[in-house]
This record gives C-alpha cells, sequence and structure tokens, in this order.
C-alpha cells in the first residue's frame, strides 16, 4: 500500500515563441489488497489519483473505499460460483470500460504507434495512417480523451510542445474520428494538432500521451435500468487482470466481483469470468450505456527511457451484446 502527495512542476520553451509555466499538485494511491481461505486466493489491485492536494483523500472517500474493497475481495473469495461459459451479454461496469477504452483504443490510435516508432519500445497498432474514417464499432461505441477535466490524474490543458490541448473525441458513432498527434506526427499525416506530448522529467522527450480516456456516457439512467435489458449474461464490476496483444487487437479481462444476471437482474457472484475478444468484435457489440461516468487512476508506461504518466481511465455501465464468456475458475 503506497500513498503520494506532490507537484508536478514544468517550464515549457518552444522555439517558435511559445513559453508555458504551470505547476500541478498531485495525490496518487496504490494498493494490492489479497484474501486467503484455505488453498484459494483473491487479489484486488486499487488505484485512486487525481490532481489537487490533501484533501482528495476526503473527497473520494479513500479509508472506506479501501475497507469495502477488502470486505469484497473476501466476499468473492467464499461466494463466488462458477462462472458460465459461451456466447452471453456481458455488461462491462467502469473500470472494465475504462481499461478497454485506455487499451483497445488510446494506445492503438496513438499516431507514432500508428507509424511504427513504437515498434520495439510499448508497440505497434492494428490501425494504419489511413485508418482515419473507419468503422470499427456500433453507433453506441464512443470513445474519448480529455486532458481538460478538472482535477483529473491526466490533467494537461497545456502539452509539453507548448500546444493547447483540447478534448479528442477517438471514435463516435462506431467510427474512428481522430488520433492522438503531437506536432511531427501531425504535419506528416497533414492534420491539425490536438495537443498530446507529454514528458515525465526535463531529460525525457515529450512523446504523444493519453490523458483521461473514457467512453461517453449513453441514455441508460442506473445500472439496474441497463441490467434489465439483459436475459442472460454477467455483470463485470471489477477485474483482476487484463491482457492484449502488441497491436491492440486481441485481448481478454478477467472479472474479479462479477455476478451472474438472469431476466434482467443481477444475482449471485461467480468467480474470474474471462471475457476473451478483439478490438472491432468489442466496440462493434456495444448494444447501450449508462448516464453514469466514473473514473480511475493510472499509471501508463511508455517510452525508452521508459515514461510513467498520470492518467485516468473510465466510462459508464456499457451493455455488449453476444460476445464470448471462455472460462472461469
Amino acid at each position: 500500500m503506497v500513498a503520494s502527495a506532490g507537484a508536478e512542476e514544468k517550464y515549457v520553451v518552444t522555439s517558435d515563441g511559445g513559453r508555458v509555466e504551470s505547476r500541478v499538485p498531485r495525490f496518487h494511491f496504490f494498493a494490492i489488497l489479497t484474501a486467503l481461505k484455505g488453498g484459494d486466493a483473491a487479489q484486488r489491485m486499487i488505484q485512486q489519483g487525481e490532481s489537487g492536494g490533501l484533501e482528495i483523500v476526503k473527497r473520494i472517500g479513500l479509508v472506506d473505499l479501501v475497507e469495502t474493497e477488502a470486505s469484497t475481495v473476501m466476499r468473492v473469495l467464499k461466494e463466488a460460483e462458477k462462472a458460465p461459459t459461451g456466447i452471453m451479454d456481458v455488461v462491462l461496469g467502469p473500470e472494465l470500460s475504462g481499461i478497454a477504452a485506455h487499451e483497445s483504443v488510446g494506445h492503438p490510435q496513438e499516431a507514432d504507434r500508428i507509424l511504427g516508432r513504437e515498434g520495439a519500445q510499448a508497440g505497434e497498432s492494428y490501425l494504419s495512417k489511413d485508418s482515419l474514417g473507419m468503422k470499427v464499432g456500433s453507433e453506441e461505441a464512443n470513445v474519448s480523451d480529455d486532458p481538460t477535466i478538472p482535477h483529473s490524474n491526466g490533467y494537461s490543458p497545456v502539452d509539453d510542445e507548448g500546444v493547447a490541448s483540447r478534448k479528442r473525441r477517438l471514435i463516435v458513432d462506431g467510427k474512428i474520428t481522430e488520433f492522438l498527434q503531437n506536432r511531427s506526427t501531425s504535419s506528416y499525416l497533414g492534420v491539425k494538432n490536438n495537443g498530446s506530448s507529454r514528458a515525465t522529467a526535463f531529460d525525457r522527450e515529450p512523446i504523444i500521451r493519453m490523458s483521461n480516456t473514457f467512453v461517453e456516457p449513453g441514455d441508460y439512467a442506473t445500472t439496474e435500468e441497463l441490467v434489465k435489458e439483459v436475459k442472460d449474461g454477467v455483470y463485470l464490476k471489477s477485474f483482476t487482470e487484463w491482457n492484449i496483444d502488441d497491436k491492440r487487437l486481441n485481448q481478454r479481462y478477467t472479472g474479479l466481483e462479477a455476478y451472474l444476471i438472469k431476466n434482467g437482474e443481477m444475482t449471485r457472484l461467480v468467480k474470474a469470468p474471462v471475457l476473451e475478444i478483439t478490438t472491432p468484435a468489442l466496440w462493434g457489440s456495444v448494444r447501450g450505456r449508462s448516464k453514469r461516468l466514473e473514473f480511475e487512476a493510472a499509471n501508463c508506461g511508455k517510452g525508452d527511457p521508459m515514461q510513467g504518466i498520470p492518467v485516468w481511465t473510465g466510462g459508464p455501465d456499457t451493455w455488449l451484446g453476444g460476445v464470448r464468456i471462455v472460462g472461469g475458475s
């Protein structure tokens, strides 16, 4: 369990006359909770972080959050039953929506990765420079990256090349609408720069990074209202692990706190259901989204030397129709 507080101070001067001075205080909390029962174990990783001071601890209810999560891990270990397998509907909670948005939308839509620069460092992309306008999801698939959200972990209103940042609509109604760009890639591709360069220190090169990447909220008023649409399926509220290939195409997510859905109601806990899917299949299966929007903190790694940058991942409850759950313990 680690908590840290500090301030990120920057002074950026560019050759075209730009000058930006900033000071952003940040708080970050990281913990791994492990529950043991007989020969079984369950584990939960918690990350919370925002820009601001120690008032964040009270605002997010950190103590209560840790107690609740510890209780949940033990409850999963004691009560969870075998998960179903096969084709079914799956509802992703905000935590799962967020990690999917970050890993299978944000990363493959970094222009430097698309152009091949990151191939030997952080991986490649299943997309090409000609993929703008490409349909990769249903009309319910809407994913954005927004560095201007106040108090966010990825708050960065001006990037480290002195360019004003803005909200980036990465996927709109299932179509790829823009990549994350810096001065170099936007010039090469002939598009407008959207201010996505960030560096972790004065002696590190600014490279294209995400900020706060999330699935846009939808029309269902509550989680319960959305779940009522599902006859048979699984609700994945939190995850214990995820994996994705270097091109950000094939991926799997293993649920931690997960519930069986029967006739529109969440019923019993199920143990470690695994969603295995491709990026187009995931976003192509989106049928609906709730209105609530929640975020988790993360430290996104990229570059050589490695640069770990503070970000948020998030979203609403996201309903996927007819996807495959391949396993559970």
